[in-house]
């Protein structure tokens, strides 16, 4: 008898056993991984794999401190251009009142005569 002719033949196959097996493997695996990771230790790749994050995490907390002190000396030297023009306006506007004169005039408004 030929197996392929005989439609849904395999639908109603138990598989609970495959994942039964499948759960072992996977406490195996976790069971001799954890003895390893006892006895021996993390991995040399992860050690590495750490050092080198740490490393990077250094070199970008340099590098924002850097651009962050460049900032404000760039932004020092903005305000001195911003607030030597200030001054030089408020000068100029203290020596124009200085040298203007005040003509008086009747209280009324026009001509006292």
């Amino acid at each position: 008898m030929d197996v392929a002719h005989e439609p849904g033949r395999f639908i109603s196959r138990d598989i609970s056993k495959g994942e039964a097996i499948d759960a072992d493997l996977d406490r195996l695996i976790e069971r001799r991984d954890k003895i390893r990771r006892i006895t021996e230790g993390e991995r040399l790749e992860e050690e590495l794999w750490r050092e080198s994050a740490r490393k990077a995490e250094v070199a970008r907390k340099e590098r924002i401190r850097l651009e962050c002190a460049e900032f404000h000396r760039a932004q020092a030297r903005r305000h001195k251009t911003v607030l030597a023009s200030l001054v030089e306006r408020h000068e100029q506007e203290a020596e124009r009142y200085e040298n203007m004169t005040i003509y008086l005039t009747s209280p009324a408004g026009g001509d006292a005569a």
